[in-house]
Order: C-alpha cells, then sequence, then structure tokens
C-alpha cells in the first residue's frame, strides 16, 4: 500500500488545473476545517447531532441498519443473493438520536443514512458549510453513520468528500485494477454501484489470489474533520467510518446529464450479447470496440468529412434520439 499524495489547496482554479486535470487522488488537508459544522463536531458529538437535527425536517428518510459483525462490512450475504443489512424508514432527528444511543451500547447496531440531498432534507447545511472549490450549484450529500465499511466501489463522477466529524480510511485502487478486486453481481448491488467481494482488512487470499496484486497498489489514506479527498472519475475506492459518530458531506460533479445513455447502460447492454461468442469472435469485436468506441489511438477518424453526420462524426440531437428509440425497440423482447 501507499500513501495518498497530499496538499493544502484551496484555490478553485489551481484544484482544477493542477489536481482534477491529472485524474489522480489527493488528500486536501483542512480543506473545511472552517465549516461551522466541522467545529461543532470537535466541541462534542451531541453538539453536531443537534445541529444536524435542528435544521432537518420531518421528511421520511430510509437508513441502513445491521446487527454488530466483527467486520462491520455492509455488503452482500453468503449466498450473493442479497445483503447483511435491511434497510428502515427514520426521520433524521430520530436516526440521530437512535445513532447516538448505539454509541454508549457494548455492541452497536451497524447504522449508515447514505447520500441524503442536503438540499431535501438540510437546507441550511448549504449556507453554513460552503465548499471553495466547487461551483455553487454542486449540491453536497451528507452521510451519518457510527463503524462501518462500504466495500471498494465506483462512482461514475468525480467527486470531493469532505469528513465533517470522526475519522475516516480511504483506500484507492485505480480502474486497471478492477480484474483484482473480485466484483459482486451487477444488477443487485449493495449502494447502487459494482462492489468487491473482498475483505480488504482480512482478504481470503486462497479464495481472491489476484487482489495480492490490488492490495500492493492500493493508496490509503486516513482523513480527520476538515480534511477532504479527491477521488477521480471511477476509481475504486474502500471507505471506512471508524468513530462511533461519523458525518461526511461529498460533492458529485462532471457525470452526464440525466437522460443520456450512461456507459454502465452500454456495459449491460454488451454484456447481453458479447461474453456468449466464441474468443475469436470476442476477440474481434474487441479491436472494433477500442477503434470505434475507445478511439486509443489519437485521430482515429479524421479521414473523415467534418460535416458527415453520423453516429462516429456529428449527429443532430434529433438524430441521435431517434435511433435511441429504435435501440430501445429492438431491446424490448
Amino acid at each position: 500500500m501507499q500513501s495518498i499524495q497530499e496538499t493544502n489547496t484551496t484555490d478553485f482554479h489551481s484544484f482544477h488545473r493542477e489536481i482534477v486535470a491529472k485524474s489522480e487522488p489527493v488528500v486536501i488537508r483542512g480543506a473545511v476545517a472552517e465549516w461551522p459544522a466541522v467545529s461543532l463536531g470537535l466541541e462534542s458529538d451531541e453538539q453536531l447531532a443537534n445541529y444536524l437535527a435542528s435544521t432537518a425536517g420531518s421528511k421520511p428518510i430510509t437508513a441502513i441498519v445491521a446487527d454488530a459483525n466483527d467486520d462491520r462490512r455492509l455488503t452482500y450475504n453468503e449466498a450473493l443473493n442479497g445483503f447483511n443489512f435491511e434497510r428502515k424508514p427514520y426521520t433524521i432527528d430520530g436516526y440521530i438520536s437512535e445513532l447516538l444511543q448505539q454509541a454508549n451500547s457494548a455492541k452497536p447496531k451497524i447504522l449508515a443514512m447514505q447520500g441524503i440531498s442536503s438540499a431535501d432534507y438540510l437546507p441550511t447545511f448549504i449556507d453554513d458549510n460552503s465548499m471553495p472549490l466547487l461551483n455553487n450549484e454542486v449540491i453536497p450529500r451528507l452521510w451519518i453513520g457510527n463503524q462501518s465499511t462500504v466495500p471498494a466501489h465506483y462512482d461514475s463522477q468525480e467527486n470531493i468528500a469532505c469528513v465533517v466529524a470522526g475519522r475516516r480510511r480511504f483506500s484507492l485502487f485505480r480502474p486497471e485494477e478492477t480484474p483484482n478486486l473480485y466484483i459482486g453481481p451487477l444488477l443487485s448491488t449493495p449502494a447502487g454501484a459494482p462492489t468487491s467481494l473482498v475483505d480488504l482488512n482480512n482478504p481470503d487470499y486462497d479464495r481472491y489470489p489476484k487482489f495480492k496484486s490490488a492490495a500492493d497498489n492500493a493508496l490509503v489514506a486516513e482523513l480527520d474533520p476538515g480534511d477532504a479527498i479527491y477521488i477521480p472519475y471511477l476509481w475504486w475506492h474502500n471507505v471506512e467510518s471508524l468513530s462511533s459518530f461519523n458525518v461526511l458531506a461529498n460533492y458529485w460533479w462532471g457525470g452526464l446529464p440525466g437522460d443520456a445513455i450512461t456507459p454502465y447502460q452500454s456495459l449491460l447492454h454488451s454484456l447481453l450479447s458479447i461474453p456468449s461468442l466464441s474468443i475469436e469472435k470476442r476477440r474481434a469485436w474487441q479491436q472494433l470496440f477500442d477503434f470505434y468506441v475507445f478511439r486509443t489511438e489519437a485521430n482515429t477518424l479524421d479521414y473523415l468529412p467534418d460535416n458527415l453526420e453520423d453516429i462516429v462524426t456529428n449527429m443532430p440531437i434529433e438524430r441521435k434520439k431517434n435511433l435511441q428509440r429504435l435501440l430501445a425497440k429492438q431491446l424490448m423482447l
């Protein structure tokens, strides 16, 4: 394992020009140390809890609840056809009250409220705690819980995660480590993204031998309140919440429009047709995908005229929509 590069820059332009453009993870020490929420958390868990509860309404939410287990991982069950946790309805103040109560338990249940929109549930959080590295339209999501581990998964957007309270350990893996991470089922996932089956802190190398390579190349950092980490697009990240009361705010940006066909959907479509082909045919399609889709060679299609209206050059939006409708119709069985 290696340490993640660190900086203390909080300049908007330097962040995007020198960090995001390189697509390498960086820990930004003290990035949000001036947030009022961070200051309250440093005073006590109760102070921060009262602040969060006082700004929340009665709108219902869903949170993860699991019985205590040794590794406190939120993951699949043994059969991989379900999960080792359940989801329960709460209000935010009711959830936070239970979280504080569990802190006094000898064997606390695992509680995790994941990715709730601050705009919908804690609107004053945005006004009180501003993010200097992003535009104002990027809205934070809040993650509130106790000790737990979310196994390695990726985001299909850029990500800044800011520790408000507690401590967190991030273990990151480059996208090329995917074959070594032993990813679980794609259509049923613990939190909406493909997830590694490996317990990072207690890996079973007999069952997952290739993970040794991933572990050797992992990038690791522990963050304290006020610290932030930039996680690039599609980088796998294992996140451990290390304290009895943890709060994290994260910001996703740079994804596709909501009505766009996502690369993940294209992956699922390809999985319906290509894996069943012979190895020779799969290799042939690999070459075609590399040429047309991934375009790893510079200026792959420069021989075509600029004004050609085709899917490999420039296609008007209406023609794209027509093609999408045609493909959708063909996929209907």
